[in-house]
């Protein structure tokens, strides 16, 4: 019995390494696929459709962000140190909706409070749909696209977002960042499993 568990090994060891100690073609196929999660993040569109609360620079470091967390993606940046990835993943925001629904919260009934504080507070919610696709940055060939939604709700200023000069720890903190963040999240662990 040992030596018939012992001789299974054996064998399969000799499998893996293969003749003289070269790889097998399904040792080099597994070792090809850890590779191809080798990745650049083109881009970002459709920033414009969330009026000025973030850029397409902004969605492409929160992309780079999701990726990581994800894990199993090996990130590249685009065009440093001649990076040559095996993939690309281009991002869009293909629907946006920053007020969703909430409503609003008078301070303590004081109109001047609440004129002071740029007009009260009010629970916003917000939904988010954004679309990545895999490309092959060899052929430029779409291999895949994920669509996933996000919707959060914040306690926010009813004076709106303004994205400029918003740091991105308060972006983050809005209804429209979380509901961004929940939708690459699930998009970036959808497109791990395309490949």
């Amino acid at each position: 019995m040992k030596h018939s568990i012992l001789a299974a090994g054996l064998a399969a060891i000799m499998l893996a390494i293969g003749p003289a100690g070269s790889p097998t073609p399904a040792f080099a196929a597994t070792e090809a696929l850890a590779a191809d999660r080798t990745v650049v993040v083109e881009g970002f569109d459709g920033a414009e459709l969330t009026g000025g609360a973030v850029t397409d620079d902004g969605l492409s470091a929160m992309l780079v962000d999701m990726l990581l967390a994800t894990g199993g993606y090996t990130v590249l940046e685009a065009g440093v140190g001649g990076a040559k990835p095996r993939f690309m993943i281009k991002g869009s925001i293909v629907r946006f909706d920053a007020d969703a629904g909430g409503a609003a919260v008078r301070m303590g009934g004081v109109p001047r409070v609440a004129r002071a504080l740029g007009g009260g507070a009010r629970r916003r919610v917000s939904r988010v749909a954004v679309s990545l696709r895999l490309i092959d940055a060899t052929s430029g060939r779409v291999l895949a696209v994920v669509r996933a939604e996000g919707e959060a709700a914040a306690q926010e200023a009813d004076a709106g977002l303004a994205g400029t000069g918003v740091s991105a720890s308060a972006f983050r903190a809005t209804s429209i960042g979380q509901a961004l963040e929940i939708a690459l999240a699930k998009a970036a662990r959808d497109l791990a499993g395309k490949f």
